[in-house]
């Protein structure tokens, strides 16, 4: 109040308890507080307010796979864009937001403040960043953030869905993600694949369909198996509508959100004991520092079962669209 501005409180949908008022029709019986209800010997209901200062983590993708042009733009402008609007977005919700990009290595690690002066820093770091021709790092990137402290928070990954990336790369870093936050996995489509998909005119356009095709059902699956593991998949269909499509997801991510049922899922979905299974020790995640414990791995089995029949459908259509 300082600066000439007040707080607004708005109640709603929120997460964060406001204050206690008599019932009226039409309210979420699920928001009755019974003690109070006794205590006054009348219908009682919480209200709520949505939460601040909340921890959002934007992980921007910089390795080979940024590189690829959609359209006119390349993939890391795309992401970039929507990286900035998200900061934007949490720096006037009072929100702590981090960045984070690179590739094999952590090329940007800013943020980590509140307030909107954090975007001036973070265009600042991310101006230079450009696509680097090496595979990603994901544990590395992880750990990049991890390392600062175990709060729940919103991560949002900025990378492209590319099936061999994404299964290598990227999966058996999900599961001790999804084990402490809420975790959206972003990516921009190519139009062009699915105008290719769509003109089966002569027998070269049937094969250019078929691959495409094909190329649209690995992406489906490789998304699937994102949300398995409990992830959340934004997948723009056009450039111009990312920023605003992973900007959409930061609303009420946190609502009825529960810690539990993502460790389980993360304990059905590790292959402990694999011979081959991937070690993802991250700190204040999976290692010594972690405060629920346990090692992060994801076997090989486990995900080649997360991708195998993902998307039989997209098999029939790419079959259908071959020439015979």
């Amino acid at each position: 109040q300082l600066d000439g501005r007040s707080a607004v409180r708005v109640r709603g949908q929120g997460t964060e308890f406001d204050s206690l008022r008599d019932y009226v029709e039409g309210d979420d019986v699920r928001s009755i507080d019974w003690r109070a209800t006794v205590r006054r010997r009348n219908l009682v209901v919480r209200t709520w307010q949505p939460e601040q200062h909340k921890r959002i983590i934007v992980v921007v993708d910089a390795s080979r796979t940024s590189a690829g042009r959609i359209g006119d733009v390349p993939r890391l402008d795309s992401a970039m864009d929507a990286a900035l609007l998200l900061v934007a977005l949490a720096g006037h919700a009072r929100d702590r937001v981090e960045v984070v990009a690179g590739d094999q290595e952590v090329r940007v690690r800013t943020g980590g403040a509140e307030g909107t002066k954090v975007l001036a820093d973070v265009i600042h770091d991310l101006a230079p960043v450009h696509p680097v021709l090496l595979e990603a790092s994901w544990p590395r990137l992880v750990s990049a953030f991890t390392g600062r402290g175990n709060r729940r928070g919103l991560v949002v990954l900025l990378t492209a869905l590319e099936p061999a990336a994404v299964e290598e790369g990227l999966l058996p870093v999900l599961p001790a993600l999804v084990a402490h936050h809420r975790v959206v996995v972003a990516s921009v489509a190519d139009p062009s694949i699915e105008a290719l998909a769509a003109v089966r005119g002569s027998a070269g356009d049937a094969y250019a369909a078929a691959a495409a095709e094909r190329t649209l059902m690995l992406r489906r699956r490789t998304a699937t198996a994102i949300e398995r593991l409990g992830a959340s998949v934004v997948d723009a269909s056009q450039p111009g509508q990312f920023a605003g499509s992973v900007s959409a997801e930061r609303v009420d991510t946190f609502d009825d959100v529960d810690l539990v049922p993502h460790r389980a899922a993360f304990r059905r979905d590790a292959g402990q004991g694999a011979d081959d299974a991937v070690d993802l020790r991250f700190p204040g995640v999976g290692g010594q520092n972690d405060a629920h414990g346990g090692r992060a791995t994801l076997s090989r089995e486990r995900r080649a079962e997360l991708l195998d029949g993902s998307d039989d459908e997209g098999e029939t259509d790419a079959r259908a669209a071959a020439p015979s």
